[in-house]
């Protein structure tokens, strides 16, 4: 038996590569950047939960 599919669902994070940090807050990722100066990308996460 099959189940339904859920919606996708969308998580925004900001990653530091130089760091390897993870950010689940823009204002954390801003002041991040403010004291190390390491460029921070923006990643929309995408899941499927069933």
């Amino acid at each position: 038996m099959q189940t339904p599919a859920t919606a996708p669902t969308t998580t925004t994070i900001w990653k530091c590569y130089r760091c390897a940090l993870t950010f689940n807050k823009e204002e954390i990722a801003a002041t991040h950047f403010d004291i190390f100066k390491h460029p921070i990308d923006k990643i929309e996460k995408t899941s499927i939960h069933n």
